[in-house]
């Protein structure tokens, strides 16, 4: 049975209060051999400074700017790494309700050598299924198994592959380190007989720009790196860019018109920036 330390890898803004339920569920887990990084990333308040006062043994990083979410993942992962941590549990900061044997279960799946990421089932807060084994996501044509919200991954695999690909910033990212992991011979796999709730657009729906920007332009740069036909390509971008479409449509029938304007306007600069965009890490 392996027992390696995994390094549980956090970042907020403002959610404070989310981050103490996501540890406080983590820690009731029957998996002793944790330690916590979490980066504060440039909140507008000092109420993180509380989670120092109830889990004293956490490791607690306050940045004087703030990072994008790939550079912090990628900040606390090295220094976990560094630290010693065999694994690195990547999890967003609104999550909770973890299964008690939620890790014993995901390292069943490491004990073969050549596996390098491992998800799990994904629920929302009202208990409803967001991913399992019969809800897989498509995302721009491709099956994704693993859970975005939350996985485990080796060390090894994680250092071998650089981490996150930054220039991403933010969405895909996670379809860029599966194809990362790939291209290096590990493989990815996920234990469905555990879970996590995760309540999903915590942070990211309070950040209109990021949200339709950076989603729209990832979007497009990943499609230009995938091997598809032109056609299928069109369709997933059209599947892809839907959700903008109807959130401005939305916007509009509320009579919130600068808000319809902004996510047309960053949605058209994604595109645009996303066709453009130079293919700086594969």
């Amino acid at each position: 049975m392996i027992e390696g330390k995994i390094g549980v890898i956090l970042s907020q803004i403002n959610g404070t209060k989310l981050t103490i339920e996501c540890i406080n569920s983590i820690k009731s887990s029957n998996y002793d051999n944790l330690e916590f990084y979490v980066g504060d990333n440039y909140s507008d308040n000092y109420e993180h400074l509380e989670l120092l006062k109830l889990f004293p043994e956490i490791n607690l990083f306050t940045y004087q700017k703030r990072k994008t979410y790939c550079e912090t993942f990628n900040y606390l992962s090295k220094i976990a790494t560094n630290d010693g941590c065999e694994f690195i549990f990547i999890i967003n900061n609104d999550t909770r309700n973890f299964s008690t044997n939620y890790f014993h279960e995901l390292l069943k799946e490491f004990e073969k050598e050549t596996v390098g990421l491992v998800g799990s089932n994904c629920l929302t807060f009202d208990g409803e299924v967001r991913q399992d084994i019969n809800s897989m996501k498509n995302k721009l044509g491709h099956s994704v198994i693993v859970p975005t919200e939350g996985y485990l991954v080796r060390a090894k695999a994680w250092t071998e592959i650089g981490g996150f690909d930054e220039n991403l910033n933010i969405y895909t990212e996670d379809l860029s380190i599966h194809r990362k992991l790939l291209k290096f011979g590990w493989g990815i796999k996920s234990n469905y007989t555990v879970s996590f709730e995760h309540l999903a657009g915590a942070t990211i729906s309070k950040m209109i720009f990021h949200s339709n920007y950076f989603r729209v332009r990832n979007g497009i740069f990943t499609l230009k790196r995938l091997e598809l036909p032109i056609l299928e390509k069109l369709k997933q971008a059209f599947y892809w860019c839907r959700l903008h479409i109807m959130n401005s449509l939305i916007a509009l029938k509320k009579g919130k018109l600068i808000m319809f304007f902004k996510i047309v306007i960053y949605s058209i600069l994604g595109i645009i920036s996303g066709l453009l965009m130079k293919n700086l890490d594969n």
